[in-house]
This record gives C-alpha cells, structure tokens and sequence, in this order.
C-alpha cells in the first residue's frame, strides 16, 4: 500500500483557518437543497451540511430542506453528516451565485466484523491511531476528543482499519475551536509501512471565557494562518511573494545542491 493521506487535524486547522480568519470577501455562493432518505424518500432531519475546512455550515430542518452560503468565489466541498447514515462528500468546482444539491442518504452499515469479532488490536494501535489523526496525543488541555467510544477499530493480517458512525468531536484548546470531523477512512498496514486516512472537518468556534483568553486564541490564529497554503495562494495572486516572507525554491537545483543557503 502505498502512501496517502489528507494530513493529520493539525495541519488540516492551519489550510482551514486560512479560509476562516481571511477577509470578508464581497461574493459569495448560495447553496439550497433536500436530504432524504434512500429507501423510502422520507425527509431527514436534523442531517449536518457543511463546507469542509470552515466555520460554514447548518443542519435540516423538518422537511430536510436546508440553505448554506458559502463566501468567495472559488470551488469548495460539502459535506453530508447523520449518525445513521453513510456520509456523502462532494466537489463543487464550478462557482455559481446559486447551486441546487439535493442528497440522498443510505444507511449507515458499519462492517458486521468489526462489531462482532473478539478484540484483535491493542491500546498501541488506539494511541497511534489518534496521534495520526490528531498530531499529538488526545489531552484536556489540547487536542481533546469528546467521544473517542465512537470509533470502531479492527485489525486483521497486521492491518488496522478505524470506521466512525458520526462525526468524531475535537476540542483544540488552544485555538478556540470545535471541530467535528467525519471519517471517511482509517486504513494502517503495518507490514508495508503504509496508510491512509481520509475525512473532512467542521469548525465551531468557542466563546472565550475572558479577554486574555481571546488573545491568545486570536494569536494562535495568525500564527497558523501565516504559514498556510492559503496565504502563499493569496501573495502569488498579489504578485507580493518576497513581500509576504515567501521563498520559491527550484526543487531539482535543490536536489543537486545548487541553491545556496541566505
């Protein structure tokens, strides 16, 4: 198995808040539609749409209509979340002032043998599973997991695979967030050294319990945001790279050893 990943939490904060702490960007993108059920195409209630990597995002209401609006102009994911139902991902990749996307959702069926067969992992393979996921250690004063019960873990043939039913809940003190993240897939193979993961996260902030603390999250904001993908984005456009601290490197002069060190 080869390599491939979408990056731990951590560094999907840092491409996420870059969209959440950005400017205020005059267009914007308004997305309505249904979230039904496949079977009999009764309305689902309560189903969470949300725009992956942002603070974007609402639920649906009695008759499983709901109404998002998206700002900028660009392309975005969405995302379809309900406890008893398989998630539903998609790229949106053609801006538009108004997209129709009615869902329609299958039941959840987690494998029969991860819920039936006798214990097979081990409370390593639940730490190196989180520290993948998270990029540290699930704590109370970091990155806290509010329901780590959720997960379902299996391991067969020295490969370890994790599914979710719902979106797992994170608690990142240190910047003030809450994010919810929907699993899509967990797949570690320890015989070939290789992995994969896969999911999408959700951003809530936190209310501050005082100024200082405010502060501190606000810093810890622009921390990350000054080294995100989404700056470096924002100064090629500006045509502002050197301005903004940037640095573009010949990958191949590297290799050779041809690129002196400032």
């Amino acid at each position: 198995m080869n390599k491939k990943t979408q990056n731990n939490i951590l560094k999907i904060l840092i491409i996420g808040l870059s969209f959440i702490i950005s400017p205020t960007l005059m267009a914007q993108q308004i997305i309505t539609g249904r979230i039904s059920d496949a079977d009999d195409g009764t309305p689902i209630v309560d189903a969470s749409i949300f725009i992956a990597n942002t603070t974007v995002g609402t639920i649906s209401d009695a008759s499983g209509q709901y109404s998002l609006t998206v700002p900028g102009s660009g392309s975005f994911e969405i995302v379809v979340s309900h406890a008893a139902y398989q998630s539903v991902f998609r790229k949106i990749d053609t801006p538009k002032d108004a997209h129709r996307y009615d869902v329609v959702l299958k039941t959840t069926e987690l494998e029969e043998v991860a819920i039936q067969a006798k214990k097979t992992y081990n409370n390593k393979d639940i730490e190196l599973f989180w520290r993948m996921l998270l990029g540290e250690k699930p704590s109370k004063k970091g990155m806290q997991v509010l329901n780590p019960e959720k997960v379902w873990f299996f391991k067969s043939n020295n490969v370890l695979k994790a599914t979710c039913r719902e979106p797992i809940e994170i608690v990142n003190h240190l910047m003030g967030y809450r994010i919810r993240y929907v699993l899509q897939s967990f797949i570690l193979d320890y015989g070939n050294n290789g992995y994969e993961i896969a999911g999408m996260p959700y951003f809530e902030e936190l209310t501050p319990a005082n100024s200082r603390q405010k502060d501190n999250w606000e810093k810890k904001r622009q921390e990350v945001y000054s080294i995100s993908m989404n700056r470096f984005l924002r100064a090629i456009n500006r045509k502002k790279i050197h301005e903004e601290g940037f640095l573009l490197i010949n990958k191949d002069l590297l290799m050779k050893g041809k690129i002196e060190s400032a």
